[in-house]
């Protein structure tokens, strides 16, 4: 699904448009993971647990909200995290070239310690 986004972005850009994309730095995310995890809100207690699968690049999830000793609702997912170099190879494979790419909102070089990966790719001119 998220090749399928952008190929859509891709097709809906103008020759030279440009995309931003921006997450959290899976370098860094990842090997701060805490495996749980535990957080309130109001009356409500939430218990995360986290897997990261190294051969997906898969950040597991389970998340149990609890009132008082009663769970009220269970839910899991998971995140697909993606490198640099990959999300790079992947605008290119749908048009997109890689113009910029930053660690932070300071516009600081990324590195393994940045706290953000952001990208500009923009959209090659010779694809209509």
């Amino acid at each position: 699904d998220n090749f399928k986004v952008l190929k859509e972005v891709a097709r809906v850009l103008k020759p030279g448009g440009r995309f931003l994309i921006e997450y959290a730095n899976p370098l860094l995310f990842i090997g701060k993971l805490p495996e749980k995890h535990w957080f309130s809100i109001d009356n409500y207690f939430v218990l995360e647990s986290h897997h990261f699968d190294p051969v997906t690049m898969r950040i597991y999830n389970d998340r149990k909200i609890l009132v008082g000793a009663n769970i009220v609702d269970e839910r899991q997912h998971f995140v697909r995290f993606y490198n640099a170099a990959e999300l790079t190879f992947l605008m290119k494979l749908v048009g997109l070239r890689r113009i910029r790419l930053w660690g932070d909102h300071n516009f600081s070089d990324y590195d393994v310690d940045s706290p953000r990966l952001i990208m500009v790719a923009e959209k090659e001119q010779g694809d209509g």
